[in-house]
């Protein structure tokens, strides 16, 4: 069976390559955004150490009526596209289904980043029957006992295996096609089971393994989690990248890989490296407000204006030109750069799945 939309996601990415550099040329603006983001809700079922969202007592929660209204004017504007689902944790908005059922009418890829809680057998049929796009579950361990420590649930790295055996016995059973994909926040608890995440990826057969290094978001990690042992870093990196360029379904580039260094190193980026995110995302958060990138001021409110006239708008311009000339090195999944050699590696492990 053609994948088709793997092809028409990559279709549009290439467009919007070509786009970006007539944009750096010219400064004649014809982008369109390529990745969409969507982070749902603030609240969490799990008690993770690397996110304080589960601690928050705002009750913002913006119902589907709103989503369903702002995701329609991007479809109204550029038709088809991919958006990828978090929080907190999404499959505890009550009403998230219903915005599922919104995408799959209008043709709308969806991905759903989940810490897996919730799914059982039953979900894992709703969510196959309602063509999700991919399902990628935060996977802090290739061991249990690391894994339920960074994620603050006891039994859940176990879940979390018998969660993959549901989706894939689901998407085996209806004859639908689905990633699934581990996403993996590199710290230094985990760091040296990194290797072997990788493997456990590729004993179970799923479609790949992304990695983010850590942030400094809370207390933990600012202390505990950072990684200061640059040495076993490096021996890390290398051990990394051996397995990418055998093969392995790691889906990030090995220029971010690489890039894990500075950021632990928490140095700047080299100012012939150019950073594309202004002119690819479209983020929306809980409450509202849509962003280029998180580090500058929002851009605009999903709730009072439609997606064309946010992007397009003024402010989001001159946040656009800010982001070119951002230094920081951050890579972020949705961020990180990819060459050609590594955007065509994603695209056939996408469409391999």
């Amino acid at each position: 069976m053609i994948d088709t939309k793997t092809i028409n996601l990559a279709f549009k990415a290439g467009r919007n390559l070509f786009y970006q550099n007539f944009y750096m040329k010219t400064g004649i603006n014809l982008l369109k955004p390529t990745n969409f983001y969507s982070i749902i809700n603030e609240f969490c079922n799990a008690r993770c150490k690397i996110c304080d969202m589960w601690t928050r007592n705002k009750i913002i929660d913006l119902p589907a009526e709103i989503w369903i209204k702002h995701l329609e004017s991007i479809h109204d504007w550029l038709g088809r596209y991919y958006i990828s689902f978090s929080g907190g944790e999404p499959l505890i908005k009550k009403d998230f289904f219903n915005i599922l059922e919104f995408c799959n009418q209008k043709g709308i890829s969806c991905g759903v980043v989940t810490n897996s809680i919730k799914i059982d057998k039953q979900m894992a049929e709703e969510l196959i029957k309602l063509r999700v796009f991919n399902i990628s579950i935060s996977v802090d361990g290739a061991k249990a006992e690391t894994h339920d420590y960074l994620r603050g649930v006891p039994g859940l790295f176990d879940h979390v295996i018998e969660v993959v055996s549901y989706l894939k016995d689901a998407k085996e059973k209806n004859k639908v096609p689905l990633r699934i994909i581990f996403k993996t926040v590199v710290n230094s608890r985990n760091l040296e089971e990194i290797p072997d995440i990788i493997r456990l990826v590729e004993k179970l057969g799923i479609t790949g393994v992304m990695f983010q290094p850590v942030f400094k978001w809370t207390e933990a990690t600012k202390n505990e989690l950072w990684v200061k042992d640059i040495e076993t870093l490096d021996k890390v990196i290398r051990e990394v990248i051996k397995l990418y360029k055998n093969g392995s379904p790691i889906l990030v580039s090995q220029d971010t890989i690489q890039l894990w260094r500075n950021h632990f190193l928490e140095e700047k980026l080299e100012p012939k490296r150019i950073c594309n995110i202004g002119l690819n995302n479209y983020l929306m958060q809980w409450d509202g407000k849509v962003f280029l990138c998180t580090f500058f001021p929002s851009i605009g409110n999903l709730s009072e204006t439609k997606a064309k006239d946010i992007w397009y708008s003024e402010k989001a311009e001159n946040i656009r030109k800010a982001t070119i000339n951002c230094r920081k090195t951050c890579l972020n999944t949705c961020t990180s750069k990819k060459s050609i050699n590594d955007r065509l590696k994603q695209f056939f492990q996408l469409l391999k799945s």
